[in-house]
């Protein structure tokens, strides 16, 4: 009984000691992007550069995928900027939407690097508007690269990732693959694609030592006109800055986590469509009209 009491003080001593640490912020935290390569789709978007830029400064190698070259560069010598130790960090342009161009990139990447241990699928084309206004064209192409390029990039790359050690997998899948809005129809079909596919490799590869996470971020400021950029921020369906995403991904793929949701407002609309489907359904229904209003031109 002694030993018992003993024991139960050791242990409750010890993890007082833990939390104090924690708190003094000097434990060592995980980087599991150090000295190891990354893949980065769409390049060209904000958060995909300020996803490079952080992992870059953890002592990162960043290969970015995108469709203008020039941007990329743009990117590469922002970096280059920072006067700090970084990373390195290459540009590679290609289509994601077909598996030629999926494998071309691919080739690309592997003469410049040899090979990647993550990748985070990021390469999407956002739209908003009523759906009978959607052009059919604008919605094969949304599924093409949104959908089918992730899904292809994804599969062509398995190999490379599971000949390395701790693989990783990052897929944006964001807010609106939790919950379909109004006037998002297009966007939120591919979104949810990414989701499901996303859960079903977590299930898939569970116990085989690959990390795959899932990203539930709301719309970003960068990607909206400034009029549609005020007019959500408004109604309360809006967005932090890429860079404050990008800090909270990196953080998030580093603690472990399968998956991270974020927005004050966005956690709670999820919360409430998986407790009470109705309440979000009554919600929305409310906001309708303040939506069009603010995706509005």
């Amino acid at each position: 009984m002694h030993n018992l009491k003993k024991s139960s003080k050791i242990w409750i001593e010890f993890n007082i000691l833990l939390l104090i640490i924690k708190k003094l912020g000097v434990y060592m935290k995980n980087n599991f992007f150090k000295n190891r390569i990354a893949v980065i789709t769409g390049g060209e978007s904000p958060l995909s550069k300020a996803l490079a830029i952080e992992i870059a400064l953890l002592k990162g190698d960043v290969i970015l995928v995108g469709n203008k070259k020039e941007e990329l560069l743009k990117t590469i010598k922002e970096i280059d900027g920072l006067k700090k130790k970084t990373g390195r960090i290459f540009a590679v342009s290609g289509d994601l939407s077909t598996k030629e161009g999926c494998e071309a990139v691919l080739r690309d990447a592997k003469k410049i690097a040899g090979t990647f241990e993550i990748l985070i699928n990021n390469g999407s084309i956002f739209s908003a508007g009523k759906f009978e206004d959607e052009k059919i064209e604008n919605i094969k192409k949304s599924i093409d690269v949104n959908v089918t390029g992730t899904m292809l990039l994804t599969k062509l790359s398995l190999s490379t990732l599971k000949s390395n050690k701790k693989p990783g997998i990052i897929n944006i899948c964001n807010f609106f693959g939790k919950i379909g809005l109004p006037y998002f129809s297009v966007y939120s079909a591919t979104k949810f694609a990414i989701a499901g596919f996303t859960e079903a490799l977590q299930k898939e590869y569970s116990g085989e030592g690959f990390k795959i996470m899932g990203v539930y971020a709301p719309t970003l400021k960068s990607e909206l006109t400034d009029k549609r950029e005020a007019n959500l921020e408004k109604i309360g369906l809006f967005a932090e800055t890429p860079e404050e995403v990008a800090k909270k991904i990196i953080e998030a793929y580093n603690e472990l986590e399968t998956e991270i949701v974020l927005g004050k407002k966005e956690k709670s609309l999820i919360f409430w469509k998986n407790l009470r489907k109705k309440s979000t359904e009554n919600y929305f229904k409310k906001m309708k009209p303040k939506i069009l209003s603010a995706i509005s031109e």
